[in-house]
């Protein structure tokens, strides 16, 4: 049977109904070829299906999930959102085949798009799942797909329970693995076409006296898919860490998430652009010289007309870029948890977390760059749009639960700090440098027309350091 998506009557119940309806049509063909002189047998038969009950306490609203298991069939790394596909009325799309480009992700469920959804991660909320997400962070960013426990979708206004402030058309519940009992080690190496490179390792310790937990990494890295002959290279470093205490009546859990997110973008074609330049259409990069003679035809300035160089057909002068930008992001995410059963029918759950991001994400236009001197000699046409991002956020969550007979009752709270300067815009800037940088050290390069970028990979423009 296929699990991919299944609505649930009460904690998964439903699952069990499907597997016992798999089992009920594999009896039915040798029930009804019992001959009539065997009525005993066709009796036991059919008080053995009566047998089988299933008892749900039912749900206020629809809800599909996502279990380890269905990432099985897709390659490794693929991010747990693009893996969302698997679920009813769910499209998320990306401009690459595992998921991870963050400019390009989005999510439609059911004519509701990304920022209509919440999110959350252990309860813990990651925000509106935007691209430019000033109070969150991305799935991708916060969990190593293979850690994945379950994620549970809600649709239609969710529940009070869910601390998002955007989840009008649903929520995503993503709930992380618990450490294995057992100690054990897992290793995943992939290797792909556009030297793509993945490499997982996950270190589970076992249970010791109520305590358990794991380690896991991941690095990737891969080219871009169209053909840019520089500056085209992207690449992933990711930690998760989760500890957990057990004992009765008692469960405490502290998890950390660490990354470093550097993504060279790809081109966004229009219709007429791919009839008229391809799927591989990309910046001109490394050749500047080149870049510069079709920018100087998009100016208006005194030296610019005897500068243009047209662009070739079938390109026209306003297809070319340099690049198309870069994406960076370094995240820090923690969270700990505690869940108290303080009677039999009353339970406390409180956590407190904290994230932290520095990013920027640029790309070249076309512009009259003065480089900021009074002297003309350097002066070219092309600017540099940069916008930084800063997050820092801390948070409470607390909930009171009480089990009546069937009936559920729940109260809680959630409080948050709001980052104060979410994100800051510098540009188009009058500097034509580039804005590639790391939260940690900034490197700016200066343009000029008379200097070409250089084409190393250890080139600030390219890596993270």
């Amino acid at each position: 049977m296929t699990n991919f998506s299944r609505r649930r009557l009460r904690c998964g119940q439903t699952y069990a109904f499907l597997m016992a309806s798999a089992a009920l049509v594999g009896l039915a063909p040798a029930a009804q070829a019992q001959t009539a002189d065997a009525p005993a047998t066709d009796a036991t038969a059919d008080a053995d299906n009566a047998d089988i009950v299933v008892i749900g306490s039912g749900q206020t609203r629809s809800v599909s999930t996502l279990v380890p298991a269905n990432l099985d069939v897709l390659p490794p790394g693929t991010s747990v959102q693009k893996a969302l596909n698997f679920l009813p009325g769910v499209s998320a799309q990306s401009i690459d085949g595992l998921g991870l480009n963050e400019q390009s992700l989005s999510l439609q469920v059911r004519g509701f798009n990304t920022t209509h959804l919440g999110y959350t991660l252990d309860g813990m909320p990651l925000g509106d799942g935007a691209y430019n997400n000033y109070n969150g962070l991305t799935i991708s960013r916060a969990l190593i797909s293979e850690n994945l426990g379950r994620a549970d979708l809600a649709t239609g206004i969710a529940g009070l329970g869910i601390p998002s402030t955007s989840n009008l058309g649903g929520a995503l519940t993503y709930v992380s693995s618990d450490p294995h009992k057992q100690m054990g080690l897992s290793v995943s190496q992939t290797v792909g076409s556009e030297n793509s490179l993945r490499t997982f390792v996950r270190v589970d310790t076992g249970e010791h006296g109520g305590f358990s937990a794991y380690l896991s990494g991941q690095y990737v890295e891969q080219d871009l898919f169209v053909n840019q002959k520089a500056y085209n290279w992207s690449n992933g470093k990711q930690f998760n860490g989760k500890l957990m205490y057990r004992a009765d009546g008692i469960k405490i859990t502290a998890y950390a998430d660490i990354s470093r997110t550097n993504q060279a973008d790809d081109s966004y074609l229009s219709k007429d652009m791919l009839g008229r330049l391809g799927w591989d259409w990309a910046g001109y990069a490394p050749n500047w010289q080149s870049y510069l003679g079709v920018a100087y035809c998009s100016v208006t300035a005194p030296t610019a007309p005897t500068q243009c160089v047209a662009a070739p057909a079938p390109q026209k002068n306003a297809d070319v870029t340099f690049t198309n930008g870069q994406i960076l992001r370094n995240d820090n995410l923690f969270y700990l948890a505690g869940d108290f059963d303080l009677t039999s029918s009353l339970s406390v759950h409180t956590q407190v977390y904290h994230h932290n991001d520095k990013g920027a994400g640029n790309n070249w236009i076309v512009g009259w760059s003065k480089q900021g001197t009074t002297a003309t000699g350097d002066d070219v046409p092309v600017q540099i749009r940069d916008t930084r991002y800063t997050i820092d956020r801390t948070g409470v969550l607390a909930s009171l639960n009480w089990a009546v007979g069937f009936n559920q009752f729940q109260a809680g709270f959630w409080w948050r700090t709001i980052p104060a300067a979410p994100r800051a815009i510098s540009g188009p800037t009058s500097r034509a440098r580039s804005a590639w940088r790391s939260s940690s050290r900034a490197s700016r390069i200066r343009r000029s027309g008379s200097r070409k970028p250089s084409g190393r990979r250890s080139n600030s423009m390219c890596r993270t350091r």
